[in-house]
């Protein structure tokens, strides 16, 4: 099985050299590397000359577009049938590419490969930023990835390895109003790809104040909202279909507005909060607010209808998929939890 390293860089001096000792310390090496310097204005460029008669690296022009302009001429560029993520500030481990290989070997109808992942230094890294690492690290088969796509991004960007021929399947990468990352694994989703990870970590997440994540507004929670409703709305059709949305406060509220934007015909808001019951969501004539007893009669009202549930507090979660079972429901058939 042969791969190929696809780096997009644009000022990335400072943490470029760490990644590439990374990519020549690998137990299994890249048969290619493709290194996008899009349009750098520090010492990107000569670090990346360099490296090249120490690895089998090429370098190519990005025309200053962003990462998801690089990533397509990056992969234009790219001749392997698996093509390895990798970021100009990130670390993998020595034998992260060898691991995944194996991976993939041993779970031959797999056409995304991650890992688990640690962000570093542990002085930036926020609690936020450690949930999400462990709850990425969390999933490895790929109903887990599956059941949990419409949550969050369940892979991290630089940690994958992608089957190519999958990959152009679905277009390759986007240029988006929301994260390109998300929308390619939401993309990859309606395709009916398979994601899966092996157990232990494998990459080393760099954070830092100049990070995409941290200044570019396709990012934002909204963004990333936007972004996973949006391809909820298509995969399972929810512009056709009945939805009653199971919500509490804020993810509740914001993720009723973005599926009223998308076209989704609301009929019901259920939330647990007997003060809100009898209220309206959404302004004047908006959508009524039930008690949690009513979801089975309101969802059995047709029998088209989608449940949708958008809690943000993540430790909620696996209490709801248990009652959704309890009360009938299947997810990915009649139910989703998007949050």
């Amino acid at each position: 099985m042969r791969v190929g390293v696809l780096l997009p860089v644009k000022n990335g001096a400072r943490h470029l050299g760490a990644a590439l000792r990374s990519l020549h310390a690998q137990t299994h090496p890249a048969d290619e590397i493709v290194a996008v310097d899009d349009r750098s204005c520090d010492a990107t460029h000569a670090i990346l000359r360099a490296w090249m008669n120490r690895l089998p690296l090429r370098v190519v022009a990005g025309g200053g577009g962003g990462i998801a302009q690089a990533l397509k001429r990056g992969l234009e560029v790219a001749s392997q049938p698996w093509i390895v993520r990798m970021d100009a500030d990130d670390v993998m481990h020595p034998r992260r590419i060898e691991k995944q290989l194996a991976f993939a070997r041993d779970n031959p109808g797999l056409d995304v490969v991650g890992t688990e992942v640690l962000s570093v230094p542990p002085s930036r890294v926020t609690a936020r930023r450690v949930a999400y690492d462990a709850w990425i690290s969390s999933l490895h088969t790929p109903e887990e990835h599956a059941r949990d796509i419409y949550v969050e991004a369940p892979l991290a960007h630089p940690t994958v390895m992608l089957r190519r021929s999958k990959l152009e399947e679905v277009g390759g990468y986007h240029k988006v109003e929301w994260p390109e990352d998300y929308d390619l694994w939401l993309r990859l989703h309606g395709a009916g790809a398979r994601m899966g990870k092996p157990q232990g970590i494998l990459h080393f997440w760099r954070e830092h104040g100049a990070r995409l994540s941290r200044t570019h507004g396709d990012y934002t929670l909204q963004a990333i909202r936007r972004c996973r409703l949006h391809h909820l709305v298509e995969h399972m059709n929810l512009k056709q279909r009945p939805v009653v949305m199971v919500g509490a406060g804020f993810e509740g509220k914001a993720a009723g507005r973005v599926l009223i934007e998308e076209g989704v015909h609301i009929v019901a808001h259920v939330d647990a909060d007997p003060r809100k019951v009898g209220g309206r969501l959404m302004g004047e004539g908006g959508v009524r607010v039930f008690a949690a007893s009513q979801l089975v009669p309101l969802a059995r009202q047709n029998a088209d209808t989608v449940v949708v549930v958008a809690i943000g507090t993540a430790g909620a979660r696996p209490g709801l998929r248990e009652e959704l079972r309890a009360l009938g429901f299947t997810e990915g058939l009649n139910a989703v939890v998007a949050a």
